[in-house]
């Protein structure tokens, strides 16, 4: 969290399923808020469901919620598994950054 926030409302009819679950968590807690940020660590944000679990194995997530399941069992090896996948994804992207992607230029024409 990076200190900042903006204030969003839901409502039953806009979304019912969203709606309950911060009805439920206000119940449950007393308090009826629930904060949303950007789903990513120092990476691009997550938009699929095994880079929602891998960087739910690799943070201090207390629940990933996927659906209608929810994880927040954290096996050791699952764990090292998801490190290791990020180093090497890590490592792609940093070849790939130091690639050119300029097009080359074609000879340059002498005379007319």
């Amino acid at each position: 969290v990076d200190g900042t926030g903006r204030i969003q409302t839901v409502s039953r009819a806009a979304s019912p399923r969203y709606y309950d679950v911060i009805k439920a968590f206000g119940e449950r807690t007393g308090v009826p808020v629930i904060l949303n940020t950007s789903f990513n660590r120092q990476e691009p944000i997550v938009t699929r469901p095994e880079e929602a679990i891998s960087c739910f194995l690799r943070t201090d997530m207390d629940v990933l919620v996927l659906g209608n399941r929810y994880i927040t069992d954290r096996n050791p090896k699952a764990i090292e598994r998801a490190f290791a996948r990020f180093a090497v994804l890590e490592r792609e992207v940093e070849a790939l950054s130091a690639a050119t992607f300029l097009p080359k230029l074609p000879p340059k024409r002498v005379g007319g």
